[in-house]
């Protein structure tokens, strides 16, 4: 009996860090050890979990950040969760993605929910009053949208307000600038409208040279000096 409780005792100083070997060298029998250390793992283990478990709740959705790849994070998260036997309750789940949500989406997802709601009761009703045997009550359950569902909706809002957005002032100026080459071309290409006459004439800020964008013909590189001075 010894001789095996010698074993075990090396077999789990092989495993066990020394700190932790050493608290427990005093216990009477090798029983009472292990006893003693699997009690301590799963203090520390429940720690752990509680924590993973805490994190998940605080997560947040940064401003100005991508929602499709912020919300893979929260799922990817909740998986893991899963798969480490942490359970995350539906209500729970639910809360997160409510307070996760930038606030316009927030407010978006509350409005959608309490419609889907106030649908459900008032067919709920309709029906109990044309039944003539009474119904069974509505499951709470059933009246709660998922998180899953919660999600889908937002980023269907949140890919309408992209698509939706107004030009930036630089994207307004260069489509400007652009359609004003274009008219200014069209309009002396055919020799009325300019001033001076006749005879195209070159869209702004394009090289007469080889119509490089971005400099005038006496800037351009292409001519050597000779060249140059010709012109």
């Amino acid at each position: 009996m010894a001789r095996e409780g010698n074993t075990a005792v090396y077999l789990l100083s092989q495993k066990l860090a020394d700190s932790t070997l050493t608290k427990y060298m005093q216990k009477d029998t090798i029983a009472l050890m292990w006893t003693a250390i699997v009690q301590e793992f799963m203090q520390k283990s429940m720690l752990v979990c509680s924590n993973m478990h805490s994190k998940f709740m605080a997560m947040h959705y940064a401003s100005g950040a991508n929602l499709h790849t912020a919300l893979d994070c929260v799922c990817v998260k909740y998986e893991t969760l899963l798969n480490a036997n942490i359970k995350i309750l539906d209500n729970n789940y639910h809360t997160l993605i409510i307070n996760f949500l930038p606030s316009h989406l927030t407010f978006f997802i509350t409005q959608i929910s309490a419609n889907t709601k106030a649908i459900a009761i008032i067919q709920h009703a309709n029906a109990a009053t044309a039944s003539t045997a009474p119904l069974p009550p509505i499951n709470p359950k059933l009246l709660e949208m998922s998180a899953e569902a919660m999600m889908l909706l937002a980023l269907e809002e949140y890919n309408c307000k992209a698509d939706s957005k107004p030009m930036k002032p630089k994207d307004a100026r260069v489509a400007v600038s652009t359609i004003s080459s274009k008219k200014l071309g069209s309009k002396t290409r055919g020799g009325k409208g300019g001033k001076g006459g006749k005879g195209p004439h070159n869209p702004i800020g394009v090289c007469w040279n080889y119509r490089g964008k971005g400099h005038k013909q006496d800037e351009c590189l292409s001519l050597n000096s000779d060249e140059k001075s010709k012109d």
